[in-house]
């Protein structure tokens, strides 16, 4: 049986990026969480630190995510070019949770 799933990782200032288990350019396939690898655990919207992750099995089902309470919502901004939607200006920002996942001091 193989292993499904994902990673969700918030930065200091509740920005989400979510990665694949096997996705060879997450910072979990990259190195470990420390300051030898830290440009690695940097959030690329706004250069801050990632201070929560929580890691969501989805092997034999849809897993169990912690659901994330928005702190500030997306801004939609203009109507993209190359994909010819709406797309997103401002990303959302979500609160750190307290009571799952992995903080990272």
């Amino acid at each position: 049986m193989s292993f499904e799933g994902y990673y969700h990782v918030l930065c200091k200032n509740g920005h989400l990026f979510t990665w694949d288990v096997y996705d060879s350019k997450s910072p979990f396939s990259l190195g470990p969480w420390d300051d030898s690898n830290e440009k690695n655990w940097k959030c690329r919207s706004c250069e801050e630190p990632m201070t929560w992750w929580e890691l969501i099995d989805c092997t034999n089902d849809n897993g169990d995510p912690t659901e994330l309470k928005i702190k500030t919502p997306p801004v939609q901004g203009y109507n993209c070019t190359e994909c010819k939607h709406k797309c997103t200006s401002v990303n959302a920002t979500y609160y750190i949770p307290k009571e799952r996942g992995h903080l990272m001091t």
